[in-house]
């Protein structure tokens, strides 16, 4: 049953069919801003007070933290098709300029097959470990997930991620993180980092903080830059 129908005929909530939307990436981004700060009491300080927040999803990651206004005044004009890079919000008395950003293809699955896609030129991939022969299913799309015949190399497999996330490609903003997008220009905002999502799933994966999944936890993170990509895991 479709969320329309159900809050039609199983609800007494005023609704409306065109009221009910899946959220875009930038939006995940910003309510989870939202929501992580205000559980930290940080709603209505200074923006250096917030933290930012990295959400690690199957085909995206999301990155949302807050910026001064004088960065958001000089953000540049998105593409075409694309949403703004800052979000300006009201929140206990207090005005904040978002900085948030959905990286489409750079979630853990999407990203497996931009990597594959990057080094697949011989038919093997060199970030696959010796001996694994197979194939990655995603999007529609099949690619080769097998192990070259002298096993994986990490410099090599470096080289497959570093072309997948086009860290060479022009930069016309200020600051860009990869792929040409600007970054939002760092500052204090980002100085906390709170991640989730798959971020936690690979970390309960190797008992680092809790496997309960009774248990909520956002693994917090002190730095001033993250590498939003994840380890090939197959």
């Amino acid at each position: 049953m479709q969320v329309r129908d159900l809050l039609r005929e199983k609800s007494s909530f005023k609704n409306q069919p065109d009221w009910v939307t899946v959220l875009d990436g930038t939006q995940e981004g910003a309510y989870e801003w939202v929501t992580i700060n205000y559980l930290l009491g940080n709603l209505g300080k200074t923006y250096a007070d917030t933290v930012g927040v990295v959400d690690l999803g199957g085909g995206s990651v999301q990155m949302a933290y807050a910026i001064p206004e004088k960065d958001a005044e000089k953000a540049p004009k998105p593409a075409d098709g694309e949403e703004s890079y800052v979000k300006k919000l009201f929140l206990k008395g207090t005005t904040y300029h978002l900085y948030v950003h959905s990286y489409l293809r750079y979630g853990l699955l999407a990203a497996r097959a931009e990597i594959l896609k990057a080094g697949n030129a011989n038919g093997y991939s060199n970030c696959v470990l010796a001996g694994h022969q197979g194939q990655y299913k995603y999007g529609g799309n099949t690619f080769e997930a097998s192990a070259a015949p002298s096993g994986s190399s990490f410099s090599e497999c470096r080289a497959d991620v570093v072309k997948a996330l086009k860290v060479d490609e022009a930069c016309t903003h200020m600051k860009c993180s990869f792929g040409g997008i600007w970054n939002g220009g760092g500052g204090a905002g980002q100085k906390n980092l709170f991640v989730a999502s798959f971020f936690f799933d690979r970390a309960a994966e190797v008992s680092y903080g809790t496997s309960d999944s009774s248990t909520v936890l956002l693994l917090k993170m002190n730095f001033t830059c993250l590498l939003l990509f994840p380890t090939m895991h197959f």
